[in-house]
């Protein structure tokens, strides 16, 4: 998938900014958190790195304005659902919660990138980072610079294609990636991330007044780093494509049907380009 320019014909509904950028508490109504824009001309994919938890209250809220925003960008908000926060606000394999757990979304890498971002102990949740220069800011906060990102030009295409690979029974086991990057621009060093969501996942999510749901579908869920923690380095060379092609083992306790691959070139700029990509239905390994 790449990104394509995007003319948005009518005016949008945007989040208010409101609240210090490290708060999790909303003082704000619900009938007064949104205003009506003039429309936009989005020109690229915008990463919104959302660091969430399953025993964070306020975070089902968060998910809902993640909801609305995407209906506003569709496919240029790429949005990576990072459970951190240790256990005060996520849970991971083999942690102890009342009911049983069967679906534990916290992962080790999930919890460093929380910590290179600036989630310590005493940052609540749900907070978010865009395109790696915003910094740490609040859910009320992400939409109007979304909205300042989404109109800068990209200098960076990026073609992602992935793909499951079946074994010889039939039955998925790999996932190929193929990623081919082009510039606008002479040269370009940088590094390419991918990473590995997983969407429509039932899970616990913890919610105001002390409730528990435990048919909560959780979406964009970061599952893994396929090219090391902080990606891959990369120089692009304008009129010289670049392709570079990653193949990595399914996890046992992921669903290969909900599956999708982010890719993102950044640098000390910030994020230069984002995109999200169906993984595609699975094809036989060759035979040997």
């Amino acid at each position: 998938m790449n990104i394509k320019k995007t003319n948005f014909k009518l005016a949008a509904l945007a989040i208010l900014t409101a609240g210090a950028a490290l708060s999790a508490c909303n003082d704000i109504e619900p009938g007064d958190r949104y205003k009506e824009l003039p429309p936009i001309d989005a020109k690229r994919g915008v990463l919104l790195e959302e660091f969430t938890g399953q025993k964070c209250v306020n975070c089902p809220e968060a998910h809902d304005i993640i909801k609305g925003l995407k209906e506003q960008y569709g496919d240029q908000l790429i949005v990576v659902g990072i459970h951190s926060g240790g256990d005060a606000f996520s849970i991971g394999d083999g942690d102890a919660v009342w009911g049983g757990i069967t679906q534990c979304l916290r992962v080790p890498d999930g919890e460093e990138y929380a910590k290179k971002a600036g989630v310590v102990s005493g940052v609540g949740l749900p907070i978010g980072a865009i395109n790696r220069t915003s910094g740490l800011v609040g859910r009320n906060a992400w939409s109007d610079i979304i909205r300042n990102e989404i109109q800068k030009e990209p200098i960076v295409d990026i073609d992602l294609q992935p793909e499951l690979v079946n074994d010889a029974s039939g039955e998925p086991t790999k996932l190929k990636i193929t990623a081919d990057l082009k510039i606008s621009t002479d040269k370009v060093s940088c590094n390419l991330q991918l990473w590995i969501l997983e969407s429509d996942i039932t899970a616990l999510q913890y919610g105001l007044n002390n409730s528990f749901n435990f048919d909560y579908k959780h979406d964009h869920v970061f599952r893994a780093a396929v090219n090391g923690f902080n990606g891959e380095a990369v120089s692009i060379v304008h009129g010289t494509p670049t392709t570079i092609e990653h193949e990595i083992d399914l996890d046992a306790k992921w669903n290969p049907e909900n599956l999708s691959v982010v890719g993102f070139v950044y640098n000390g700029s910030g994020v230069l380009q984002a995109v999200e990509a169906k993984v595609s239905s699975g094809s036989d390994e060759p035979e040997e």
